[in-house]
């Protein structure tokens, strides 16, 4: 309505204009026209005063200009509503990325819900891309690719209710890796999840530089995941978050020395498997992990590993579990560390250890009497809940 005043007031401004009280005004030369608009509305013309067969369309026929009235925001960037009619709306910019620029600026405009690649992209050398709240990135299976050479390194920027899935990463880290985050969340708060990720990264920097794969927050994941770092110290890894796995089949392989898997994380494995071969430590600096009907091996230089200050703790929940260790050198060092089984007669816990040196004591809390301990070899059950250290555990649980 506001519209056709205005027109109206616009059309009859003209008139005043040119009328010299002698001869009407060509309707025409207003802006009228004897044909059809085969956009407008049944209703949506207005007829020229001097002469009726004369109209203009002040409604167009939204529907059938291709407007629709549906919720388009998690796959649109920008929305044309139209005339006559704002709740019927029509796509400008689709949120479909072909390119870097395409994607970096649609994953910070924070007016897509998704994100969708459709084909694979590179990020050029030392670049980024930040993801606004609320939107996350569907990568079809397509790859993403990014390199650095420069301290302080952030790939993907992530905040809350951001996210990934059906995506592959590529980075190749050269000259330094100070300060690299491959994926960091701002805040430890902010929620991220991640579905379907394979993650591939490479470091040739020798100095002892702390690079994680994965930095901050809490983390939802789903599915395939696989990491595989390839550095010379320090390099990939997740640090300080917490993560959620759910029906997820974990796959992670870390070379290089300190090649470290979770520092100061927390996690929760449900109805997941993980699989993992590092060259570092497996839990250090405060982690805690608990299995739900899960099972996971892992072969590793340490399994627990805390400040050589003391006062950490690391803690691992066997409920219905497995875990499978291969420790090329000690079960754990500097920290408490205490491994719980809690497993039932119908589904117990297994806890198999393979190990050269023990060094700092770890005690195993058993709930039940159906839970299974393996030391390097030979099986024991506890004869009664309790918690015992496990350098005890030969005497005085059966064998």
């Amino acid at each position: 309505m506001q519209y056709v005043l205005i027109l109206l007031g616009v059309m009859f401004a003209n008139v005043a204009n040119a009328m010299d009280c002698q001869t009407l005004p060509d309707c025409e030369s207003l802006g009228y026209s004897t044909k059809d608009d085969p956009n407008c509305a049944n209703d949506g013309y207005m007829y020229c005063p001097f002469d009726q067969d004369y109209k203009v369309c002040v409604q167009y026929n939204c529907a059938a200009l291709g407007f629709t009235e549906s919720d388009k925001t998690s796959w649109c960037a920008d929305l044309i509503e139209c005339k006559g009619n704002q709740k019927m709306t029509l796509c400008q910019k689709a949120c479909i990325a072909t390119n870097y620029e395409e994607l970096a600026s649609l994953a910070s405009s924070g007016k897509c819900k998704v994100v969708t690649m459709r084909n694979d992209i590179e990020i050029p050398l030392n670049k980024g891309i930040t993801f606004a709240p609320n939107t996350i990135l569907d990568g079809g299976n397509h790859t993403i690719t990014s390199s650095g050479n420069k301290e302080n390194l952030t790939i993907f920027s992530m905040n809350n209710k951001t996210g990934m899935k059906n995506l592959k990463l590529r980075h190749t880290q050269t000259e330094t890796q100070e300060g690299f985050n491959l994926l960091k969340v701002g805040k430890n708060t902010d929620n991220i999840s991640l579905e379907n990720i394979e993650i591939s990264a490479t470091s040739n920097d020798p100095i002892d530089h702390w690079g994680p794969g994965l930095r901050n927050g809490i983390y939802d994941i789903r599915g395939k995941f696989a990491l595989d770092a390839d550095g010379k110290v320090h390099f990939g890894g997740f640090y300080s978050l917490t993560a959620n796995f759910s029906d997820a089949q974990v796959s992670i392989n870390i070379k290089g020395t300190s090649a470290d898997m979770f520092v100061g994380t927390n996690l929760t494995f449900t109805n997941s498997s993980l699989d993992a071969d590092i060259e570092g430590v497996g839990f250090t600096h405060r982690g805690s992990a608990t299995f739900i009907n899960s099972q996971a091996n892992l072969k590793a230089y340490g399994l627990f590993y805390g400040n050589s200050n003391g006062g950490e703790e690391q803690k691992i929940v066997l409920n219905e579990s497995s875990l499978t260790t291969s420790v090329k050198n000690y079960i754990n060092s500097n920290s408490a560390a205490t491994i719980t089984l809690k497993g039932t007669e119908q589904n117990p816990s297994v806890l198999n250890l393979t190990f050269s040196n023990k060094t700092t004591p770890t005690n195993i809390v058993a709930t039940n009497t159906t839970d299974t301990l393996t030391l390097n070899g030979v099986t024991y059950h506890p004869k009664q809940v309790g918690t015992t250290n496990l350098s005890d555990i030969a005497s005085t649980w059966q064998h």
